[in-house]
């Protein structure tokens, strides 16, 4: 009974204003743990944003910027690849070690920049 009575006192209100904002994410518990391991983590998978333009127009400054701003993380997809040993692989491969890198980030927000490679 105090958890209920404390929910309705302190966490409720929370609650309702963070989910005007789209912050809110319910999981349903009721399924056995690894049930809910998987929704939880799908619900608190990163927010993922790109900033795209040509060489030289100051995308990475304009990301370092964001990324500053909003305590995100910034990713450079060429940096990744190259660090990732993935340099020469083909468009498939880079974005599926992309996704699985993504999939494991704690960061609640990332931008990434230098994505495509290609406009394939």
């Amino acid at each position: 009974m105090a958890r209920l009575k404390t929910y309705e006192e302190q966490s409720k209100a929370v609650i309702e204003m963070y989910a005007k904002f789209g912050k809110v994410h319910e999981v349903d518990g009721s399924g056995d743990s690894m049930q809910v391991w998987n929704l939880t983590r799908k619900a608190m998978l990163p927010q993922i944003s790109f900033v795209i333009g040509p060489t030289i127009s100051g995308k990475e400054t304009l990301a370092q910027a964001l990324a500053d701003r909003s305590n995100a993380k910034l990713l450079n997809f060429n940096t990744f690849c190259k660090d990732s040993g993935l340099d020469g692989e083909d468009d498939d491969t880079l974005v599926l070690a992309l996704i699985q890198h993504l999939a494991e980030e704690i960061s609640p927000r990332v931008i990434i920049t230098d994505f495509p490679k290609t406009e394939y």
